[in-house]
Formats: structure tokens, sequence, C-alpha cells
């Protein structure tokens, strides 16, 4: 009977636990290697393809190896995918809130920026839709074979190669009657209208009052790529007295200073306390605005004082940002900075200067960067000082990719740039430490720098 028993637990439990641990250990060794693979970049110039979805990705490297396009890129639209369109469909359209709010959308122009002159709520359509005009990201400068197979691999660059974003082209104003905002909320294109419907006490209560609850919005960085696309698109109604803001309290001075360049004083905000329900005669629902436009961005940037005329060829100074030891993130440092400092210091002389730290008022910023020809600087917060350079102003940002912290796909800068009018450089260097520093190539740096000098 024992043996029985023996032979029983052997070929139900032992033997099939050996095989799961066999086969545990396979699968971790292949996806360890796959993962190793996708962030040094595949060793071929081409890839063999390996699906049916592969197929369908670009050749975005030639036998020359240089970035091409194919055709699969002119008729595309950016994130309207077969999955992502069956996903916005399949919710109710943010039109379709509050039944008793219901009407027909009113068509105006993009943006609302001093077009319209409401002096009260009720003089704003109930429903407003802004279309903005189609536009593309052109690829950026890369250097070596090395950048562009990187930048081939990286996830979400080459959704934007040459792709009009037709589903982010639309922005929104709708007016909720008798509405109440809590959070959590996502203050974005796929905001609920219906949730905002719903009666419930709440704790405060004004008559117009718009909510912009962006994540992280309370730090300089993401006020400017989430809350100011907003503010910028919508001002026309909220500039109108009676229409109070919801925001988070900021953490840095120089948004105060962009909310005043706006003509929003800190009494027409009212500071976001957590876990209060507030309600509105009138909610105004700004959320739906394009996250990257350059009607919006040059439109910011014109608000805080920047001219829109070019430097001189040849002229001007060359900045190297640096991570200062008080950044909100740690890491992503030179490694070799003194190298580095030395190397653009012989070759630029008096025209190149150090940028250790950020600005506390526009104006700094504005005189800064009136003067300057080129930035180089590791992928940062530092770089969403680029709304402030002139037009024309080369960008080289250096990219950490493979091993922890792979910023591949990492593309915002690129995208600023393109917006700006910016020429944009981007090279990629490998990370040597968990915190993403990295050793800058003097060499393909250099070769960056001396295609800038001859434009």
């Amino acid at each position: 009977m024992r043996r029985y028993f023996y032979r029983y637990v052997k070929k139900k439990i032992i033997y099939p636990g050996i095989s799961v641990c066999l086969f545990a250990i396979w699968f971790c060794f292949y996806h360890l290697h796959t993962i190793d693979q996708q962030q040094t970049g595949p060793s071929v110039l081409v890839p063999p393809m390996k699906s049916s979805r592969d197929q369908n990705r670009r050749i975005c490297i030639d036998d020359k190896g240089e970035l091409v396009q194919d055709s699969r890129f002119t008729r595309s639209r950016f994130g309207t995918g077969r999955a992502s369109r069956r996903r916005f469909s399949s919710r109710k359209s943010s039109d379709d809130h509050c039944e008793d709010n219901i009407t027909r959308p009113h068509k105006l122009f993009a943006p609302l920026h001093n077009v319209y002159n409401f002096t009260a709520i009720e003089q704003v359509p109930r429903k407003i839709v802004m279309q903005y005009d189609n536009f593309t990201l052109s690829p950026p400068h890369l250097p070596t074979i090395e950048d562009r197979l990187a930048f081939c691999a990286g996830q979400g660059s080459l959704d934007l190669v040459g792709r009009s974003n037709q589903h982010l082209l639309v922005g929104k104003v709708n007016i909720v009657r008798n509405g109440t905002f809590e959070l959590p909320y996502d203050c974005g294109y796929m905001n609920d209208m219906e949730v905002l419907c719903e009666q419930r006490k709440s704790d405060v209560h004004v008559h117009a009052l718009s909510p912009l609850i962006v994540p992280q919005a309370f730090v300089y960085q993401h006020f400017i790529d989430g809350t100011m696309p907003k503010l910028i698109q919508s001002l026309d109604v909220l500039k109108i007295p009676e229409v109070k803001l919801l925001l988070e309290k900021p953490q840095n001075e120089i948004i105060y200073e962009m909310l005043e360049k706006l003509n929003i004083s800190t009494e027409k905000v009212l500071w976001y306390e957590p876990k209060k329900i507030y309600s509105a005669d009138y909610l105004v629902m700004a959320c739906h605005a394009p996250p990257l436009h350059p009607v919006l961005w040059r439109k910011m940037r014109t608000v805080f004082g920047v001219r829109s005329a070019a430097n001189p060829v040849g002229a001007g100074r060359v900045v190297l940002f640096t991570r200062r030891k008080g950044a909100n993130n740690l890491g992503r440092r030179m490694i070799n900075l003194d190298d580095v400092i030395e190397a653009l210091t012989s070759r630029y002389a008096e025209r190149f200067v150090v940028l250790d730290g950020g600005f506390h008022k526009i104006g700094e910023a504005v005189t800064f960067f009136r003067n300057v020809s080129t930035i180089v600087a590791v992928h940062g917060g530092a770089l969403y000082n680029l709304v402030f350079a002139t037009p024309k102003t080369n960008v080289v940002e250096i990219l950490p990719y493979g091993g922890p912290g792979d910023h591949t796909g990492v593309n915002i800068f690129w995208a600023q740039s393109e917006l700006l009018g910016l020429p944009y450089w981007r090279l990629y260097e490998k990370t040597v430490s968990f915190t993403r520093d990295l050793v800058v190539n003097i060499s393909k740096l250099t070769m960056a720098l001396d295609a800038i000098d001859k434009t």
C-alpha cells in the first residue's frame, strides 16, 4: 500500500512540480534575455520579423544606417489603432452627460484666447468644441547608427514620427449645471461627465467653478505640460470674474507668476483641499485640451514674453544643464561631467555657460534664454525651460537607455522642441547605475555640435 502511495505522489506531485520549475527557469532566462536585447537595441540593421504584428512595423533603418519612412505613416492616425478606437467607442461620449444638459455643441475658434469677450457665465454656450489643425513631428537628429537603432527600439518613438495626431486635435469646454466635483477624477480625454451630475452634499459651493486638478501639476514641470495648455485653450471663459479656478497649491513660486501672466489672480483661485467635495451652479469643465499642439505651446511662449525672432547664426551662448543635488528626481547624472565641461569650454570659450538650478522668475528665464543658441542636457525637468527659448535654439538631449530606468521611449522634449520650432538632437547613452547615471561619449557629442555649428 505504501509503495502505491509513493508512486502516486511521484506521478501526481513530484514530477509535475519538477516540470513546472524547469519551465519557470527557462521562461525567466528567455524573458530576461529578450528584455536585455530590447534595451540594448538590435544587433543588426534590420531585425527579422517574428510575427504578423511585427510585419506591420516600419523598417526605420535602411542599409546606409539612415532613418526612413514608409507610406503607412502618411495615412495612419496617431493613437487611433483598432484597440484604441474600440476603447473610445465603448465609452459613453463626454457630450452625452446629464440628460437635462444635452444641447448642440457650438464650434468656435481654437483656442479661446482673446477671441471672445464673455462677461458672464450665462453667455457661454453649454458645449464648446474646438478643432485644431493637423501637425506632424519630424524625426530627431541622431548622429550615429547606434542612436538610430536605439530610437527605433524605443517604445512610442515610431508612433510619433510623421503621424498626424487626429484624435488629439479636439478641445472641449462643457458647462454642467448644478454639478459636484471630488477626486479622484481624470482631468483629460477620458473624463467622465456623468459623475459630475450626481447630487451630493458638498463642503464648498460657489456660483461658477472650473476644476483643473491635473496629476503632479503642483510642480513646475507638470504645471507647464498639464495645466497650462488647458488654461490657454479656455482663457476667454476662465477669465470671467465670477468663475473660480480649483487648483492644487503650487510648490514652486514661479507657478504663481505664470497665473499672473494670464491675468489670473490668487483671489480667483480656490486651492484644493483633500477629501472635500466642491459644487457650483455652473461647473466649467475645461479638461479636454490637446496636451501637445503648436498653437497652444506657442501662445504659451508669447504669454511668457518670449520673442519670436531667432538668434543670428553663430551667435549666442551654449548652455549645459547639470543635475543639482536639490533636484526632485535624483539620478541621471553625468559621471564624466568635468570632461564634458572641459570639452565645451575649449570649444566655445566665453560663450559656454553651465546652468545648475532653475529660475524663480519668468523674466529671469526669458532674459537668460534670449541669447542662447544651443542647449545641452541629460533628460530631466530642466528641459521644461525650453518654453522660454527663442525659435531656432538647438536642443541636444542625452537620453539614458539600457539597464534599469530605461528612457528609450520618453519623447516629451522631442515633441516640445518640434512644437516650439527648436532643432532637436538626441544622443543615447547606456546607464551605468540603478539611478540611471551615465558616461557621455564626448566624440558623439562633438559630432552633433559640429553638425549644429555648420547650420
